[in-house]
């Protein structure tokens, strides 16, 4: 996840021969799809890691 806000809709990394691809999404608000940014900074970080563990 990024470190910082990024315009970008998009998120990758590489390391070695593994790749990580995060895509934005959005979501309904009732009448029409809203984009959302990536998530970014130390909390949705940390939120992944206990989620992958």
């Amino acid at each position: 996840m990024p470190r910082r806000a990024t315009e970008e809709r998009v998120f990758e990394r590489t390391s070695g021969k593994v790749k990580m691809r995060m895509e934005a999404g959005a979501l309904f608000d009732g009448q029409d799809f809203v984009p959302q940014p990536l998530p970014y900074g130390p909390k949705p970080r940390l939120v992944m890691i206990h989620i992958t563990t």
